[in-house]
């Protein structure tokens, strides 16, 4: 028997996220899988170094859940070039 508050929960989109990718993976298509926060291949050296450095420098708060506000700015207008519907308004 499912209790009135466990009723109330939110499901965790995630998981249909996931499945969904691995029905189109299933299709042939080539998928990268950050869905569930792990992508399938390894750290480039480049971000290592520079996780390292933040390391050594004390930089080891979580960030805003939506990620830095500079660095979203700067790569929405990358993806404005790539005939992508997102804009620094939309995820800001």
């Amino acid at each position: 028997m499912q209790s009135k508050l466990s009723k109330e929960i939110a499901p965790f989109y995630v998981l249909e996220v996931l499945e969904k990718a691995r029905e189109i993976e299933a299709t042939g298509a080539d998928v990268v899988h950050f869905e569930v926060g792990e992508t399938d291949f390894g750290s480039p050296a480049a971000a290592c170094e520079e996780a390292i450095a933040a390391i050594n420098e004390g930089d080891t708060r979580y960030t805003h859940s939506l990620g830095i506000r500079e660095l979203r700015k700067r790569h929405s207008g990358r993806l404005q070039g790539n005939r992508t519907a997102w804009t620094y308004r939309r995820t800001g």
